[in-house]
């Protein structure tokens, strides 16, 4: 269980506030469930919102830039330096590049449409 994650929902729902009765409303009839987590990432469904999404595959970040992070956070470092310096390192591009592949990129699209106007709508 990450306990810091079960916090961020928390302080998130406390911020945001209950909704209007009109928002909390239409929420409920569609199952929208606003903040929550399920133990690894914090999540935010609310009819209308906008999301992005962000796929890395798994060796786009090798074990020794995973543990230079932990390090970097024990630290101290500031997490603004922390996200730049793994975005300058993600940018480089390691990895296999296996989404670079058109077979697998069209299979990712594919996936990704599968449920468009039915679950969700993309933009």
């Amino acid at each position: 269980m990450n306990r810091r994650v079960y916090q961020l929902v928390r302080d998130k729902r406390a911020w945001e506030g209950p909704p209007e009765p009109a928002e909390a409303e239409a929420g409920q009839s569609l199952g929208a469930k606003g903040w929550y987590t399920r133990g690894y990432l914090p999540h935010y469904d609310q009819p209308g919102t906008l999301q992005m999404v962000t796929f890395r595959l798994a060796d786009a970040l090798p074990a020794d830039v995973v543990t230079t992070l932990e390090e970097q956070r024990r630290l101290g470092v500031s997490s603004e330096d922390a996200w730049a310096w793994l975005d300058r390192f993600l940018d480089a591009g390691s990895g296999c590049g296996l989404l670079a592949r058109p077979e697998c990129a069209a299979l990712l699209a594919d996936t990704l449409c599968h449920f468009d106007g039915q679950r969700y709508n993309l933009g």
